[in-house]
Formats: C-alpha cells, sequence, structure tokens
C-alpha cells in the first residue's frame, strides 16, 4: 500500500521498466553436498492491459528426486494499491494475472 495513487502508479512504471532485464534468463543456484541446488528460468515479461507479468520456474534436485514448479507472477495497481502475485500450477498459464485480477477487482469495490 502506498500512501497515494500516484506513488502506486509510479511502482507500476518503474517495475514495468526493470523486469525486462531479468526476462529469458537462467541460473542455478548452489546448495549441500546432498542437493545439486536449484535452477531457476525467468520467462519473457508481458506488460498487458495494466497487468506485469512473467512465468518463473524452478527445479530442484534432492536425494535423487526432482521437484519441478512453475509459476506466473503479475503485478498491477489499484488506486494506492499494489497487487504482486504468484500463481502455481503444472502449467501456470495466466493463473497469476487471473489472481491479481480478482484482487483487483475488490479493491475497486472498495
Amino acid at each position: 500500500m502506498f500512501p497515494s495513487a500516484q506513488q502506486a502508479s509510479a511502482f507500476f512504471t518503474t517495475s514495468a521498466q526493470r523486469w525486462p532485464a531479468c526476462a529469458n534468463r537462467q541460473g542455478t543456484v548452489p546448495d549441500s553436498a546432498k542437493s545439486s541446488g536449484f535452477g531457476w528460468k525467468v520467462g519473457p515479461v508481458s506488460n498487458a492491459n495494466g497487468v506485469l507479468s512473467t512465468t518463473v520456474s524452478i527445479s530442484l534436485t534432492k536425494d535423487g528426486k526432482t521437484i519441478d514448479k512453475s509459476c506466473q507472477r503479475a503485478l498491477t495497481v489499484r488506486n494506492n494499491i499494489a497487487i504482486d502475485v504468484d500463481g502455481c500450477r503444472p502449467i501456470p498459464g495466466d493463473v497469476g494475472i487471473d489472481i491479481a485480477n480478482q484482487i483487483a477487482g475488490k479493491v475497486d469495490k472498495q
């Protein structure tokens, strides 16, 4: 929550300028001897209909087991509120955008 709608809007604008620097990147975070760490990948960034979004995928292998997780991160603002969510499912699609828009709809009614 920001003191004003203008500050929330400025936060969104700054985020929209900065997020593309992370788009289409991947890497590995090392861990202990029992784990190879985890790999991460950020997909392309979209800025459509007032919602900034990207997909983030993480893969972790530990004790011979691999866990994969994919999420869509979405950011939007309404009034003086920044709505920043992650929606995760095997194929995330627009789950993050859908959640952000549902929350934004509730803010609009306040």
